[in-house]
């Protein structure tokens, strides 16, 4: 049998690696400009509010106000850690692509984060977003062909 003294100690050991790592935290929600004026918020559908902590890679989610996403990390209180994230919806409504602009062909292309496909441009996006190669993007539109996307709206997440 253990003595209590050592049961507290073990309790103590496992409360403060969880609290030192987090928990686990996958939420759904809208991005906000969080309440004291820094970072970014997650509002969770029930009206729950998550302070984002960005790191490299998760930077675009500071960019993307009113849109839905889902938030993959470790959480800590009311403040996660992202480590993975995608957009559920986009502000219009329509699908939402988010990438690196690169040329293809005459116009440009998108190369999708998530799945890694390469969406070619209408001629419209394509003459707008030329001056973005290389930096990313999000663009909201359809798909008209295979691999072809017209763009109906579409704003930077880069800020180099």
């Amino acid at each position: 049998m253990l003595c209590p003294f050592s049961l507290r100690r073990a309790g103590r050991w496992l409360l403060g690696g969880m609290l030192a790592s987090g928990c686990h935290f996958q939420g759904s929600g809208v991005i906000e400009p969080a309440a004291r004026g820094e970072g970014v918020e997650l509002r969770s559908l029930d009206g729950a509010a998550f302070v984002l902590r960005l790191s490299d890679g998760t930077e675009p989610l500071g960019y993307l106000d009113g849109h839905i996403v889902q938030v993959v990390g470790s959480r800590v209180g009311r403040s996660v850690r992202v480590q993975r994230w995608s957009i559920v919806e986009g502000l219009s409504g329509m699908p939402v692509y988010v990438g690196v602009v690169q040329r293809h062909g005459l116009g440009v292309a998108l190369i999708d984060r998530q799945t890694g496909e390469t969406w070619a441009l209408d001629e419209a996006a394509s003459a707008t977003l030329a001056g973005w190669i290389g930096k990313v993007v999000l663009v909201e539109g359809y798909a008209t062909g295979t691999q072809q996307l017209t763009a109906t709206a579409w704003r930077p997440l880069d800020t180099q």
